[in-house]
């Protein structure tokens, strides 16, 4: 079917931004980078934990220390 000329063209939709064309290694650097940003991000989770729980625990040992007489 043809179209009017009058009629507005359908718009283009592109998955990133227009500009110079990445290049894969450039992908796989920040990739990389991701990666190992997640990975610093689950250690200081874990940390975190461990220091919570080595905390309460030494909370514990306070409260029993001053209860005994």
């Amino acid at each position: 079917m043809l179209s009017h000329p009058s009629a507005p063209e359908k718009m283009n939709c592109y998955p990133r931004p227009l500009g110079p064309p990445s290049r894969p290694t450039e992908d796989l650097v920040q990739l990389r980078i991701l990666e190992t940003l997640l990975e610093e991000k689950q250690l200081l989770i874990d940390l975190n934990g461990a220091v919570e729980a080595l905390t309460s625990a030494l909370l514990a040992v306070i409260r029993r220390e001053d209860r005994r007489p």
